[in-house]
C-alpha cells in the first residue's frame, strides 16, 4: 500500500510540474489530459489487482468436500430406522404448510436393491376439501424431494 500511495504522489507531481513548466498554451488542454490518463492509470492499479484476484480466486478451495456418500449413508439409515412413519409424518408436515391441505392416508412403497433401501412410490390421500388444490404441483413437489413416483388422489 506504501508504494502504491508514494506511486500515485510522484505521478501526481511529475503532471503538475511538466504541465506548469510547459509554455505553450495552445497545447496545456492536451498536456492536462495526457497527465490525467497517468494519474487514473497509476490510480487504477489496485482494482486491476482486485479484479485479477476475483478472476482467480476458486471457491472449490474453501468448500469441505464431504461427498455424497456420506448423506446417502446417513438416507439409508435414516429410512431404515425410521421408515415409513418419519417419511408420512414429512410429508403431512409440508402438505400442511405449503399447500394447507391435511393428507387422509399416506402410503410408501420401498425398493431394495443391493442392500440399499429407495422410496419407489408414495400414494398421497386427500380429502374432498382439497378437490381446488394443484394436484400435479404436489406431486412434482414431493418428486423433486424424493426423487420417485408420487400419486396423488382426491376421495
Amino acid at each position: 500500500m506504501k508504494e502504491y500511495l508514494l506511486g500515485l504522489v510522484i505521478c501526481s507531481v511529475t503532471a503538475a510540474v511538466i504541465c506548469h513548466i510547459c509554455p505553450s498554451e495552445s497545447l496545456s488542454g492536451h498536456q492536462k489530459f495526457i497527465a490525467g490518463l497517468c494519474i487514473v492509470c497509476v490510480g487504477i492499479t489496485p482494482a486491476a489487482e482486485v479484479i485479477e484476484f476475483i478472476r482467480e480466486f476458486d471457491i472449490r478451495l474453501y468448500i469441505f468436500d464431504e461427498g455424497q456418500d456420506k448423506y446417502g449413508d446417513m438416507w439409508q439409515e435414516y429410512l431404515e430406522d425410521y421408515g415409513e412413519e418419519a417419511v408420512g409424518e414429512y410429508i403431512s408436515a409440508h402438505l400442511h404448510d405449503s399447500f394447507g391441505v391435511e393428507a387422509k392416508k399416506i402410503s410408501v412403497s420401498y425398493k431394495e436393491t443391493d442392500g440399499e433401501v429407495a422410496i419407489q412410490r408414495i400414494y398421497i390421500e386427500l380429502p374432498q376439501s382439497a378437490v381446488f388444490k394443484d394436484t400435479a404441483k404436489i406431486e412434482v413437489y414431493f418428486e423433486k424431494i424424493f426423487d420417485c413416483e408420487v400419486v396423488t388422489a382426491i376421495t
